[in-house]
């Protein structure tokens, strides 16, 4: 099994603000985006 970390700096600049204005929030630090990726996608190799 293998996992891909997406994290904030991974994002385009217009996923990011989408991402910002769904969750109410103005710096991905608030989420520890900064640190902790946004998501992660497993996968079967």
């Amino acid at each position: 099994m293998g996992e891909i970390e997406i994290m904030w700096t991974d994002l385009t600049e217009d996923a990011q603000n989408r991402i910002k204005e769904a969750l109410g929030i103005s710096d991905p630090k608030e989420m520890n985006w900064d640190v902790f990726p946004v998501t992660s996608y497993f996968y079967e190799a």
